[in-house]
């Protein structure tokens, strides 16, 4: 079966804390199935015929946009199927990442951003300081071209090192805090049939997006269940996707 380049990839995480890669023809294929699916009972659901997710800003209004996120999320939630898949294309990728012990977001995330939209902006910040643990790194799919100023910005990774250990005045805005790096941000362009996964260690971001299309990403997190959980718990924000046979051999005689 056709696979992505792990070593690249890890060696390019071990250097930047992110990686921007093409997925397999295989992983492709499968998932575009099961986007059609999914994206196509919900576009019916608000009277819409199958259209490009890129073209989502000229059929669905503005105050449509959260009420369609939540039920394409909501409905893509309810089985493991888009986790499963993931694992099942790259599960050599994910053991090498993080072992065979794997914990799992249980609802994925879903961005969705139209032209000109200021309300779906993602301020820069660093999930580990929203309770998240370090110990993670995030699955970002783009469903839709994400490129230019539609794009997410990542902070490097020794300028992110940085910032993390002067820490800063809380009274101080992050918004201020960006201003100093903004020469330094990484626009993080991409588009279907590619993935990104990154260390949320980063400071990251978005803008508005002054593209002419919409940009639709979907993200996941996922770590070893033998690393220390933050405030985002096992069952209740993850979940277990995989448990090897010693770990399952140990628990038993830790019980």
């Amino acid at each position: 079966m056709e696979q992505v380049d792990r070593d690249q990839i890890i060696n390019e995480l071990e250097k930047e804390a992110y990686s921007i890669f093409d997925l397999a023809e295989s992983f492709n294929s499968k998932f575009n199935e099961f986007l059609k699916r999914y994206t196509t009972s919900i576009l019916k659901d608000f009277g819409l015929e199958t259209l490009s997710l890129e073209q989502l800003h000229l059929s669905l209004k503005q105050e449509q946009l959260n009420t369609f996120r939540l039920k394409l999320i909501k409905s893509i939630s309810e089985t493991n199927e888009l986790t499963d898949l993931i694992y099942a294309e790259l599960t050599h990728l994910l053991h090498s990442l993080v072992g065979p012990d794997i914990a799992v977001q249980k609802i994925p995330g879903l961005s969705i951003q139209f032209p000109g939209d200021e309300s779906s902006i993602l301020p820069f910040h660093s999930d580990v300081h929203a309770g998240n643990s370090p110990y993670e790194f995030v699955f970002w799919l783009p469903l839709t071209r994400a490129e230019g100023t539609n794009a997410m910005f990542l902070l490097p990774l020794q300028e992110s090192l940085k910032l993390e250990r002067r820490g800063w005045d809380e009274s101080k805005a992050l918004s201020d805090i960006k201003s100093e790096y903004k020469d330094d941000l990484i626009r993080t362009g991409s588009g279907p049939g590619q993935a990104m996964i990154f260390s949320h260690n980063l400071f990251h971001g978005n803008t508005v997006n002054e593209e002419g299309f919409t940009r639709v990403s979907l993200n996941i997190r996922f770590k070893s269940l033998l690393t220390p959980f933050g405030e985002k718990k096992l069952g209740s924000y993850f979940r277990v996707l995989n448990v090897s046979p010693i770990t399952r051999i140990g628990v038993m005689f830790e019980s």
